[in-house]
């Protein structure tokens, strides 16, 4: 299942692994054995702008420059209709497709592990394709095509046939379903139907609600909650549910008792059944909390930006700092989405209580 990769991310690594596919040959190169395909390397199709002595440019085929260096490790081919030859850096030319495996280091620069030097009549617009990335609306059966929403609103039909690459929870068109996430990587045809080289599709997880309160009422198969406005929900427990404390306190069904504070995980497929239960500090639920980025951060304090508002919150040993590599104030930095579990002191100061730091990236979306 996919969980930690965004479709868009996974269909342009697909397309990349395609176009590698295109260009590696078993066999030998220079006297040299052509490399094996490494993950950690990048996939580079473009044409030539500029010859040096020992590097040439290259255009990409988004508009992107790269400058690729050469060394005598670096293995040439050719490819043609007859499977493809030896080659050297002396054979190539300006306004010639290559397709390189490469390295890139930390100044950008591409260290060329394989050059293969394309046919003259290569047309770089067949191996652009379309991706797209969307929602399942229909499936056919037996008619070898599905149709889909892009996530721009856009209404696509999409041809599937025996070559067609399917990657994900699903091994074919038999597996898929109406509301399925997919990813596709298409060529047009000459009747200007859309043919998938490549179908990634996920899972759509459940989404998860939560309600808090007090633990008013136990029986067998149901727990009921009173929350703050006095009013109850009852919910279902299985043999699935999970239970959780912080001190280890409540870690099964027979460990809950009357007037404990707890949270119950539930979906909104099935908002009646616990899907995890969990003991909870009553100060907890009167403590308001803010998302944002840092704006600054002081000896005792930090600046959040929180929906177009500025928030100062003080912030003492008490309070809980933690995410990914993140154990202190000092861990913290300008820029950083954070969520602020805080309280409003009689004097207007708020009181971080905790601040919880996701995965730091450009344009991540926020904790």
């Amino acid at each position: 299942m996919l969980k930690k990769i965004g479709l868009a991310a996974l269909i342009t690594l697909l397309a990349g692994a395609l176009l590698t596919g295109f260009a590696f040959a078993k066999g030998e190169g220079n006297g040299k054995q052509i490399p094996d395909r490494d993950p950690n390397h990048r996939m580079l199709v473009g044409e030539i702008l500029e010859i040096g002595s020992s590097d040439f440019s290259v255009e990409g085929l988004n508009g992107e420059l790269h400058t690729i260096l050469v060394s005598e490790e670096t293995v040439f081919r050719t490819r043609n209709e007859d499977g493809g030859s030896e080659a050297s850096f002396a054979d190539l030319e300006i306004g010639m497709y290559v397709s390189v495996n490469n390295h890139e280091d930390s100044n950008g620069d591409f260290s060329a592990r394989l050059v293969v030097l394309l046919p003259e009549d290569f047309d770089p617009s067949k191996l652009k394709g379309k991706r797209a990335v969307g929602e399942v609306d229909m499936v056919t059966s037996g008619g070898g095509f599905f149709k889909m929403t892009t996530r721009d609103g856009e209404k696509l039909t999409i041809v599937v046939d025996e070559n067609t690459r399917f990657a994900g929870y699903v091994d074919g068109l038999d597996d898929m379903e109406k509301g399925d996430k997919v990813g596709v990587l298409a060529l047009e045809q000459e009747d200007g139907s859309l043919l998938a080289k490549a179908v990634l599709s996920r899972k759509v997880e459940p989404k998860l609600d939560k309600q808090a309160g007090s633990l008013t009422g136990i029986n067998e198969q149901t727990i009921t909650l009173t929350d703050r406005n006095e009013e109850t929900h009852t919910f279902t427990v299985t043999d699935e549910t999970r239970f959780a404390s912080r001190d280890g306190s409540v870690e099964s069904f027979d460990d809950l008792e009357i007037d404990m504070i707890l949270i119950v995980l539930f979906t909104n497929e099935d908002p009646t059944t616990a899907k995890a239960v969990t003991l909870v500090d009553e100060a907890i639920l009167n403590l308001e909390r803010a998302v944002g980025e840092i704006q600054s951060v002081g000896t005792n304090q930090i600046t959040l930006l929180s929906n177009g508002e500025t928030l100062v919150f003080s912030v003492d040993e008490n309070t809980r700092i933690q995410g990914s590599q993140i154990d202190s104030l000092n861990d913290l930095s300008e820029g950083m989405k954070v969520g602020v579990l805080y309280q409003t002191e009689d004097d207007g100061t708020l009181t971080a209580k905790a601040i919880i730091t996701g995965r730091q990236k450009p344009g991540n979306d926020q904790p």
